[in-house]
């Protein structure tokens, strides 16, 4: 679910999600022309053209990779 007002956009775990190539939709949300701002080896902070409904912005989204604990042995 994504709920958006002019303060704040939440969207919840179960979001549907759908994309096209570079373009994600969450929900209302339409994000596209992904631009990477920064990265290391741990997250990526990208910026992307957003829209929601007629207003459009950018918005900026962290992916952040976990590491995988691997037993020593």
């Amino acid at each position: 679910m994504v709920s958006a007002t002019a303060e704040a956009i939440d969207v919840h775990k179960g979001a549907h999600v759908e994309r096209d190539r570079e373009d994600v939709k969450i929900g209302v949300i339409r994000l596209s022309r992904p631009r990477v701002l920064e990265s290391d080896r741990y997250q990526t902070l990208m910026a992307y053209d957003a829209r929601v409904g007629g207003e459009s912005g950018v918005a900026l989204c962290r992916t952040i990779r976990r590491r995988r604990w691997v037993p020593a042995g």
